[in-house]
């Protein structure tokens, strides 16, 4: 009897090992296209684009998107974005919101990927130097992801969310079934939220944020395998 338990209590801690090994392997899986290629792209702030335009053509730069914008009379607009320009805006955005240039040598690589009515939006962050890095609130969010996964602290990790977009009252926000993907792990915003003790908007506010225009009322979103389409009235 005792070996009978001794050889189950074995098993278990050996699922358990399995289970946790598994897990960290996937969530410290990089995707595919880290090896990718980039096209720099120029504006005002010399920000080169993340990652190169899905249609072959070179990607719209985020100044260039919203002088396009910031021009068209009142009325009805209909704006289309390829995956590579929404990254051009999270990028100055994230310049914009830390008061530099570039970004900060932590952040690796920035995608934008759309598929059917998704969007999938995230960068490869390396940890290391993250914690090398000034604090400030981005680099205490990152650090209170690292608290409740520790397994990721001092490595490179892609940090994403996936989920629909929304309008609600002209602005974007993300669907209520929307993840933060760690990796190859999809984890439940609201809950990675709870669990590191902030809002949700924070954690999703990289991506909603830069896709607000100045004076631009958005009415939708449509998100195409080519890209997003917003539509709304300009004041």
């Amino acid at each position: 009897m005792k070996k009978i338990l001794a050889l189950i209590t074995l098993c278990s801690i050996g699922l358990t090992i399995g289970i946790g090994y598994f897990y960290w392997q996937r969530a410290t899986a990089l995707p595919e296209w880290i090896t990718e290629t980039s096209e720099p792209v120029s504006d005002n702030t010399s920000t080169p684009s993340p990652t190169p335009s899905t249609t072959g053509d070179t990607p719209r730069s985020a100044n260039i998107i919203q002088e396009k914008i910031e021009k068209t009379k009142p009325g009805p607009v209909q704006e289309q974005l390829t995956g590579a320009e929404i990254d051009n805006l999270i990028v100055a955005g994230l310049n914009k919101s830390s008061g530099t240039k570039t970004l900060p040598t932590a952040i690796k690589r920035i995608k934008t990927q759309i598929q059917q009515d998704r969007i999938r939006t995230g960068a490869i962050v390396d940890l290391a130097e993250l914690e090398n890095m000034p604090a400030n609130p981005r680099t205490e969010m990152m650090n209170r992801l690292v608290k409740i996964m520790p397994q990721l602290r001092g490595k490179p990790v892609y940090i994403g969310v996936v989920g629909q977009l929304l309008v609600k009252d002209g602005q974007t926000q993300l669907s209520a079934n929307s993840k933060l993907q760690i990796g190859q792990v999809e984890l439940p915003l609201n809950d990675v939220a709870k669990q590191m003790g902030v809002s949700r908007s924070a954690l999703e506010q990289n991506i909603t944020n830069y896709l607000q225009f100045s004076n631009l009322n958005i009415e939708k979103i449509n998100l195409t395998d080519q890209g997003a389409v917003i539509v709304g009235q300009k004041k």
